[in-house]
């Protein structure tokens, strides 16, 4: 998420034929609501 910071990478995951994704945000400077936002997209996708 260090250069994509939008809920799409849930659907790139997807699409990759990823069944999980971890944010990690202690280094990084996406805010809580992007993060938010990604995990929302991600359980939509069937994503956990």
């Amino acid at each position: 998420m260090n250069q994509l910071r939008t809920p799409n990478i849930a659907m790139i995951a997807a699409a990759c034929g990823f069944d999980a994704v971890y944010i990690d945000l202690e280094h990084n400077p996406t805010s809580l609501e992007t993060a938010a936002a990604v995990c929302v997209a991600a359980l939509g996708m069937g994503i956990t």
